[in-house]
């Protein structure tokens, strides 16, 4: 998966809010419009950037402040 990037806006939001607007950029959908399908296709993008986020994780070289963290 490619990376991903978000408009920097002012907003505040949790994982959730993220991985929803990666899901589903349109702007102007509403909560209520989103299916059982689109529920589906939003955990996807959600387990495809975990893995995305745990395969950089585990190929990074560790600094020496988290070498005495572990």
């Amino acid at each position: 998966m490619a990376a991903r990037t978000i408009r920097r806006t002012r907003l505040n939001l949790t994982w959730s809010g993220i991985v929803r607007l990666i899901a589903f950029p349109d702007p102007n959908l509403r909560q209520a419009e989103v299916g059982d399908l689109d529920q589906e296709h939003a955990l996807g993008i959600l387990f495809e950037l975990l893995n995305e986020f745990l395969a950089e994780r585990e190929t990074a070289k560790p600094t020496s402040d988290q070498d005495e963290n572990r």
